[in-house]
């Protein structure tokens, strides 16, 4: 188990970075050298390496100052879970609530219901008014567990005064901005860091406290069971815990300067220096405590005096701040797309990082298929049908259980739900996870395949060159035959090249002389039936005919087409 602090971030009763120090980072720039940074007009602006936060800047006429941002270093170590940097109003601002500070306590003391406290815009003594405070969640590097940091200003150093920093796990909120009443839930292991400054501000003495569920001696139910305070002595209760190696607490002891922000230091009267003991730091190691919940609020206060009951004063925020890490993940359906067939076999596959730092997240999957109706523009956010048991992750990945439930037409989208086991309770916060893009797919009607109606297949066009060259080999043809009165050899040339150019086509061919029969054995108004004795004879005198060829009942005729063949004693055409 380790001490707390790790030293990533300096306790030395300063606030700029000590370049010689074996620190990563302190609250600011160490204000000497490179590099430098860009800053919105008005800011301060410290160059140097080493800080979490710059470039905050004053306020327009009697506003608060704008509290600084972090510094690109800050912003892009992935060893950062949370960090934030509160500007609290004062007695002496003015805000969208007035003159006054919408910050301040209407009663309540420590350890009372969260939705019992109410506040309301006013004023407190300067001894009693918080000015900036500034907190950091870390993943250590050594055991991957998270540690916390913060520190706290104060506008006077010359009264009794007590500061309370308080972590929550639900998230505390506030019904409105310049009065109203506090949201939100006590739970176990809920922390409080009590520094009480007496002998009129000089000496300052800490202590912590965590919330438990049931009376000493317990056993006390698992950290972030949710237990407030109920009856008139209610057994949920803050308990001072004896956890020395877990905690590095400091004051400055002499002046020091502010860092790239407004520093509302009232000893001094200058916006660039803090007096000595009126800015306070510390560390405390989550792991060695022992903590094995997630905090997510972050609510420092103040005290009219020493008691642990004292009646509440000042607050800043409150903010969000998390001590666990918020697992990354990614994942990926089977099938994707839009055409998957109705009661289609899908699963979805997931990989579950640690974002950069800290040990691999450990734990359970469990898999959730939204259908059509319940999916949103987001994919499937809730809801949805389990599909399967939890799965362990193995090497940081999961795949579900195959389901063939896809048989509505319309979108599906899975969701994840990650539940740390043992090892990374406390380190790794449960979450759920959706992805509208590569964890959704489609199911679509099945196309109907083309009915064969029977009907030739459309020919490919022919090309103009070859329509051309048919043309004039039918003319010529056309010609020869009429001065040669060739026959059968010249029908057949005629019949193979047909009149669009096409190798192959058999057009339609019109018969004349199919015709004549047609309309002779019609005439006179009667039709003969093709089985009437009349029709026989007549078709017999037609095959007598001269001309005619009895094998065929045709003159000069092929399979596809006709020549008219020249009366018997005709002249020879010349």
């Amino acid at each position: 188990m380790s001490a707390a602090p790790s030293g990533w971030l300096a306790i030395d009763g300063r606030i700029r970075f000590n370049t010689g120090g074996t620190a990563t980072y302190d609250w600011a720039n160490s204000g000497v050298g490179l590099p430098t940074y860009t800053c919105p007009a008005g800011s301060v602006n410290l160059s140097g390496p080493g800080g979490l936060f710059n470039c905050g800047r004053p306020g327009a006429g009697l506003n608060p100052p704008i509290a600084p941002t972090l510094t690109p270093a800050a912003a892009a170590d992935p060893s950062i879970i949370s960090a934030d940097f509160i500007v609290d109003p004062i007695a002496s601002d003015t805000t969208a609530c007035g003159a006054g500070d919408p910050t301040t306590f209407q009663g309540g003391t420590n350890g009372s219901p969260i939705t019992s406290y109410t506040f309301k815009t006013g004023s407190v003594p300067n001894k009693d008014d918080l000015a900036n405070v500034y907190a950091v969640s870390h993943t250590r590097a050594d055991n991957g567990h998270p540690e916390l940091y913060f520190a706290a200003e104060r506008l006077v150093n010359n009264g009794d005064s007590h500061i309370d920093f308080e972590f929550l796990q639900s998230q505390i909120a506030l019904t409105g901005t310049c009065s109203g009443s506090f949201t939100g839930h006590r739970t176990e292991g809920d922390l409080l860091i009590a520094v009480d400054f007496t002998n009129g501000g000089a000496l300052a003495g800490t202590s912590v406290y965590q919330w438990h569920c049931v009376a000493e001696p317990g056993p006390q139910p698992a950290d972030g069971t949710v237990c407030d305070p109920a009856g008139a002595t209610p057994p949920q209760h803050y308990q001072l815990i004896n956890v020395p190696a877990s905690l590095t607490f400091l004051v400055n002891a002499v002046n020091i300067p502010c860092g790239g922000w407004v520093c509302r230091d009232k000893i001094s009267g200058n916006s660039t220096v803090v007096s000595a003991n009126d800015f306070l730091e510390g560390g405390i190691d989550l792991m060695s405590i022992p903590f094995a919940g997630c905090f997510n609020s972050f609510l420092p206060h103040t005290r009219t005096s020493q008691p642990f009951s004292a009646v509440l004063k000042d607050f800043a925020g409150p903010v969000a701040l998390r001590s666990c890490r918020n697992p990354v993940t990614g994942s990926n359906s089977a099938p994707t797309g839009s055409a998957v067939t109705p009661g289609a076999s899908a699963t979805d596959s997931v990989t579950v990082g640690n974002g950069g730092a800290g040990p691999v997240p450990t734990g359970n999957i469990t898999f959730f298929l939204c259908g059509p109706a319940q999916v949103t523009a987001g994919g499937c956010p809730s809801g949805g049908a389990q599909i399967g048991a939890a799965k362990p992750l193995v090497a940081g990945a999961a795949t579900s259980d195959p389901t063939a439930a896809t048989n509505t037409l319309g979108k599906y989208c899975w969701r994840t739900q990650y539940a740390p086991d043992l090892a990374s309770t406390g380190v790794f916060a449960a979450a759920a996870h959706t992805n509208a893009t590569s964890e959704c797919f489609s199911v679509g009607a099945v196309a109907p395949g083309l009915p064969d109606t029977g009907a030739p297949q459309p020919q490919p066009a022919a090309q103009p060159g070859l329509r051309a060259v048919a043309a004039i080999l039918i003319v010529a043809v056309v010609v020869l035959a009429v001065i040669s009165r060739a026959s059968r050899s010249v029908a057949v040339l005629l019949i193979a090249i047909p009149a669009d150019g096409q190798p192959g086509a058999r057009p339609p061919v019109h018969h004349p002389a199919r015709s004549c029969e047609r309309d002779a054995e019609t005439s006179g108004g009667s039709r003969l039936a093709v089985g009437d004795p009349g029709h026989r004879r007549r078709r017999a005198h037609r095959v007598g005919r001269p001309g005619r060829s009895p094998r065929h009942g045709r003159s000069g005729h092929s399979r596809n087409g006709w020549l008219v063949q020249p009366r018997a004693g005709a002249r020879p055409a010349r």
